[in-house]
This record gives structure tokens, C-alpha cells and sequence, in this order.
């Protein structure tokens, strides 16, 4: 797994709140750096970490509950999953997940959908997240996991497959599998859940499903191996992190183009667009920082020093 950790980038799931932000409470951000072991906060209205905590080794994905007060991380070598109290920033406990537990999603009703690298199946976890409920068999190293806004479906991205699987999350049933491009890895769900955006690391493209139909509608060019995708909230714009360019490619969805390619650090991965879409945050994995994008202008603003590695984030909004 340690090779597998040294060669496979983390996954981006920029879970929102569900409810009303504090007053005058501007959303966190949630970097998690797999080298240092750690998870830093970043208030976003100064753009500085404000608080880390010291986590277990070898995290991988990370995952925010849909009110925005817990955390949960992977640890696939550990066969661990990390349960932490955002509120208080500090572990609760540390569940055991028999595999190798990388992608991780929530749902409204609190269940944890979990990829399992090595044995190909997706598992869910009850609320009480102390009974592994069920699992299904989908494609070959389940990587990137994400859920419709409803909860209803879930999504998996099938690195080794070349497909994305859809389930069915009220029956647990595998209703499609949709053919992609090349070592599909990160996903995003567009904001109405109509579409599901694939960034294809070996494809060096962006495969666009439409939900409905349970097809892949479009395929386009991106930089070179492409690991994090996001969407802003009005679903106006895809924002693609790019490995090998070290760029953010700038997707207009009307158009299916790349309308903005943005410079940042090297090896970035992790990607999350703020509410308000005036920036996104990218973790670049080999150069230890956070590039802070203004959207509108297209360029690199600022760049927050992290723990070494940082590869995942998350924003919470309506924490205090």
C-alpha cells in the first residue's frame, strides 16, 4: 500500500453543510497532508491555518458529514477509518474497516460509503458507525466516491476498470456501469445531480454522465493526468487539477471547453470551489502549500503553507 499511497492521488469531496451558516462565519477548509499525518484548518476569510490536528499514519481520503461537524478519514494500510468532531478538533475514535478502505462519502441520512482499493467492492456504514451494514461488487480499485445531493445514488470511480459505478443506495442494488476514459479517479456531482464529472487520470480528460440516461454524454480535454474535479455552486464552471501540469484547467460546462488554464504548485490533487465561487483551494501534494484561486480573474493569489503532503480537502460552512 505504500506504493499505492506514493503513486495515487486523493480524492477531492468538497462536502457543504447542509444547514444555514453561523453569522458572519465564513466557511472552513480542511486540508489533509499524508506525509505529515495531520489535518489543518484554514479560515478562509484571512486565508491562514488557524488550528491542525495529529491524525493516525498513512491518511488517504477525507470526507465531511453533510451538516459539517465531523470528519472522516481513510487509512488504508491501518485498515482504519478516523471519525473526528470538527467542532472540538479532535479524534472520537477509530473505527476498524477490514480491506483497504481509500474513497469515502457521506449521505444526509449519516451513512459512510467506503471504496475498498484491493477487493473491488463498495461497503456502507450504518449512522450508528459501528455496524458495517452491507457491500457490492462494482469495478476493478474503487477510487473516488461521491453521492447525488439526495443521497439516492452513489457513485465510484474504477481506476483500474475504466467505468463508473452507479448504486442504487434505498435497495443497494448496482444500477449501471458506465464506460469513461482511461483510470477514471476523482469525481464530482454537479450541483442539480443531472451530471457526474470524471476526471480520467490516463486519458488526461474530463468524462461528463448524464445521470439520467447512465451515459457518458462528453469527453473533454484536460492537463496531464488529471486527479481533483469540483464544480462551482451554480454549476456554471468545472475546475480540474492537473498532476503532471501542475495547472487547474477552468471547464465551462455550456461550452465543454477549457476556457482558463491556471499555474500552481507541483503535483496538485485536492480541489474545493467556495459557496460563494469568488475562490478554490487546490492542495499541490509536492510542493507542501495551497494555492488560493481568484475565479473570476483565473490566477493564483496566495499560497498557505500546510503539514508535508497535503492531498485532500474539504469546506464546512456554518462551523463556529
Amino acid at each position: 500500500m505504500r506504493r499505492l499511497a506514493a503513486i495515487a492521488a486523493l480524492l477531492v469531496l468538497a462536502s457543504l453543510a447542509a444547514g444555514p451558516a453561523a453569522a458572519g462565519a465564513a466557511p472552513r477548509l480542511f486540508v489533509l497532508s499524508q506525509d505529515a499525518d495531520e489535518l489543518a484548518v484554514i479560515d478562509t476569510s484571512t486565508d491562514t491555518v488557524i488550528n491542525t490536528l495529529a491524525l493516525e499514519s498513512g491518511p488517504a481520503s477525507l470526507a465531511l458529514s453533510t451538516d459539517g461537524r465531523r470528519a472522516y478519514v481513510t487509512h488504508p494500510e491501518a485498515q482504519k477509518i478516523s471519525v473526528i468532531d470538527l467542532t472540538q478538533l479532535r479524534v472520537l475514535e477509530v473505527l476498524p474497516h477490514p480491506g483497504t478502505p481509500f474513497g469515502i462519502a457521506t449521505d444526509p441520512r449519516g451513512r459512510l460509503y467506503v471504496g475498498d482499493w484491493n477487493r473491488d467492492v463498495l461497503s456502507y456504514i450504518d449512522g450508528t458507525l459501528h455496524d458495517r451494514a452491507g457491500e457490492i461488487v462494482i469495478g476493478r480499485s474503487p477510487a473516488g466516491v461521491a453521492l447525488s445531493p439526495d443521497g439516492r445514488l452513489a457513485f465510484a470511480a474504477n481506476r483500474e476498470s475504466d467505468t463508473v459505478s452507479i448504486i442504487a443506495t434505498n435497495d443497494w442494488t448496482l444500477a449501471a456501469t458506465v464506460p469513461v476514459g482511461r483510470a477514471p479517479y476523482a469525481l464530482a456531482v454537479s450541483p442539480d445531480g443531472a451530471r457526474v464529472y470524471v476526471a480520467n487520470v490516463q486519458g488526461g480528460s474530463l468524462s461528463v454522465i448524464d445521470v439520467k440516461s447512465r451515459a457518458t454524454t462528453d469527453t473533454i480535454k484536460v492537463g496531464a493526468m488529471p486527479y481533483g474535479v469540483a464544480s462551482t455552486a451554480d454549476g456554471s464552471k468545472i475546475l480540474v487539477a492537473n498532476q503532471q501540469s501542475g495547472t487547474v484547467s477552468v471547464v465551462d460546462r455550456k461550452r465543454g471547453r477549457v476556457v482558463a488554464t491556471i499555474k500552481v504548485g507541483r503535483y496538485p490533487e485536492g480541489i474545493a470551489v467556495l459557496p460563494d465561487q469568488s475562490k478554490a483551494y487546490v492542495a499541490n501534494w509536492f510542493s507542501g502549500y495551497v494555492s488560493v484561486i481568484d475565479i473570476a480573474s483565473a490566477r493564483e493569489t496566495k499560497r498557505i503553507a500546510c503539514g508535508a503532503g497535503p492531498r485532500a480537502i474539504a469546506l464546512a460552512t456554518g462551523l463556529p
